[in-house]
């Protein structure tokens, strides 16, 4: 089979060689078949098998071949819509029930890294410069809703006009997604 070259970036130059697998022939007996390789379909498979299912993944490239590869190993918590907007649309008691659930994936993902001992250069923690006033109560705004892992930096303690220490991030490459061999 002819695969498509992988996108050149620091994360396909520096990941875990991916082992050849031959396309898949003939049958399989399974309970249940996860279509995708990607943090979905890794995700759905490992906690499926966890619980004792018989489980195929199925990937026509690579495990993390297509955007879940290329996520710029930020682990986050919130939702891209942003924590303002979602509690403008849902009122601030369920943005917060969302934010906390981000928060316990973010959880979940350290506690599977440890346990199946993935080398994906895990690093714990983000900073946020603030060199503008928007910047700064962003900062102050998260400080307020994850007291737990924030650290508001104030002016003068460091070479910035503030910010924010985040222990609740992370980064992380693609070999999130493989265990080592």
């Amino acid at each position: 089979m002819n695969r498509p070259a992988y996108v050149d970036s620091y994360y396909a130059a520096t990941a875990h060689p991916a082992p050849v697998r031959p396309p898949l022939q003939g049958a399989v007996d399974c309970d249940v078949c996860v279509v995708g390789g990607g943090i979905a379909g890794c995700s759905a498979a490992l906690h499926l098998a966890e619980r004792g299912y018989r489980v195929v993944l199925l990937e026509a490239q690579r495990i993390g071949w297509g955007a879940s590869g290329r996520s710029g190993a930020q682990v986050l918590p919130g939702i891209a819509a942003g924590q303002e907007k979602l509690e403008r649309l849902i009122g601030p008691d369920d943005a917060r029930r969302v934010w906390d659930v981000t928060v316990e994936g973010i959880a979940l993902m350290r506690e599977l890294v440890a346990r199946h001992a993935i080398d994906c250069d895990w690093v714990d923690g983000q900073m946020q410069v603030a060199g503008a006033g928007g910047t700064a109560q962003n900062a102050r705004m998260r400080t307020a809703r994850n007291r737990a892992s924030c650290t508001l930096l104030q002016t003068g303690e460091v070479l910035i006009f503030g910010g924010l220490s985040d222990t609740t991030n992370a980064t992380a490459k693609a070999e999130i997604y493989s265990p080592k061999r």
